[in-house]
């Protein structure tokens, strides 16, 4: 698929914003964040996201998510859900598509919301050292329990410290208007 780009910048609104990740784990597991049919496969394992997520909580740029929006009309390509989410949204009405970040937001939505994982490097939980976060010290995060804060369910428990539950991740959005088509 190809689009006309000064076409695809009249008929279409960019904008840049914080998404909390709470929001955008719960679009992923609710199938509001598909996968276009060109993504790449998972390919990470538990090294690769033990890493990612102590960035995320250290505070360090971990690039944001690349969304395209449509407003309810078929954009032309298939898509499916991530895995381990429930595909409850098989149409591509209201539907955000993730052309960039599918390894990070597949990491965040696995080691944060879905229990008993499908995925390899999720046979284990996560678990965050929050005073080594607190201090900003590498190792924060591991595979190893004690001493440590769970992170699978970190958006529902009250206990889990609101700096850690108001995370937000930034988001490039483009939404496609009709006009395009």
């Amino acid at each position: 698929m190809s689009l006309n780009i000064s076409l695809l910048s009249r008929a279409a609104r960019f904008g840049n914003e914080p998404i909390p990740l709470r929001t955008l784990t719960r679009w992923a597991l609710t199938g509001r964040i598909r996968l276009p049919e060109f993504q790449r496969p998972w390919l990470w394992g538990c090294g690769e996201a033990e890493a990612l997520l102590e960035s995320l909580f250290l505070g360090e740029d971990i690039s944001g998510l690349v969304l395209l929006e449509s407003e309810g009309f078929n954009v032309g390509f298939d898509s499916r859900p991530i895995e381990g989410a429930e595909p409850v949204n098989d149409s591509n009405e209201h539907t955000a598509f993730l052309l960039d970040g599918r390894q990070r937001l597949t990491v965040f939505t696995h080691a944060l919301c879905v229990q008993h994982s499908p995925l390899p490097g999720f046979e284990k939980d996560f678990f965050i050292d929050l005073n080594m976060a607190a201090q900003g010290k590498e190792g924060c995060v591991s595979t190893e329990k004690q001493g440590r804060y769970p992170l699978r369910g970190l958006f529902e428990r009250c206990d889990a410290p609101s700096s850690m539950r108001d995370i937000a991740i930034n988001c490039m959005r483009v939404r496609l208007t009709r006009d395009l088509f």
